[in-house]
């Protein structure tokens, strides 16, 4: 993406400032390297900033046709606990603790801020990774909320689905199951690589594809 409108200005609409921000992970653990980002500890306190942090990227609800740039509420979900092997760990957590805690961060960017983008990243949890989580990508965040925007992973997250995870037997289903669950762009070559012949193997669909495009 372009991020000045000078570079096209036959195109200004479509150049945009792609932000990877704001991290509104809930900063519990003090061993997070990168709890400095985030709003807290409290989960309203970080939906609040996250609110004004993506209304301030994307100049505000409603006051210009196009948007100038787009946020990123990441990193979904329980990114700030630090562990030996941060990106292997599965982590075991309640579906009320999740909708009452840890998402609720994100229910603030989808529903109150409009944020044109949300990043999952590179952990697990309750037996899945992240980034093929389809119950909240899909589930919570485009079908229970009404969000409309795209899902990117955090750089090479859909490859640890199948190189640090090892959930599935073959890189093109780990690169379906990730299309699957809502993730509609890669922040690396995984889904380069392999998308193709996970569609021609039925593992995706051509319509999930073009939706993510």
């Amino acid at each position: 993406m372009n991020v000045n409108n000078n570079n096209c200005p036959h195109l200004s609409h479509l150049c945009l400032h792609v932000l990877r921000a704001p991290d509104v992970n809930p900063f519990r653990n003090p061993l997070y390297g990168r709890g400095q980002e985030t709003g807290g500890e409290d989960a309203w306190v970080n939906s609040q900033v996250a609110i004004e942090y993506v209304l301030g990227l994307q100049d505000g609800p409603g006051n210009s046709k196009y948007l100038q740039s787009t946020a990123a509420c990441k990193h979904i979900p329980l990114y700030d606990t630090q562990t030996p092997a941060p990106n292997t760990h599965d982590f075991n957590v309640t579906r009320r603790d999740m909708m009452d805690y840890y998402m609720e961060p994100w229910r603030a960017c989808a529903t109150v801020a409009h944020s044109a983008s949300m990043m999952c990243s590179y952990g697990a949890f309750n037996g899945l990774p992240d980034c093929a989580h389809g119950d909240y990508l899909n589930g919570v965040i485009r079908e229970g909320w009404n969000w409309g925007g795209f899902i990117v992973s955090d750089c090479d997250a859909v490859d640890g689905i199948y190189s640090h995870h090892h959930s599935f037997n073959t890189p093109e289903e780990s690169a379906a199951a990730a299309m699957n669950a809502g993730v509609d762009l890669d922040c690396g070559p995984f889904y380069q690589d392999y998308l193709a012949d996970a569609v021609s193997k039925g593992l995706t669909t051509e319509a999930n594809v073009a939706r993510a495009a």
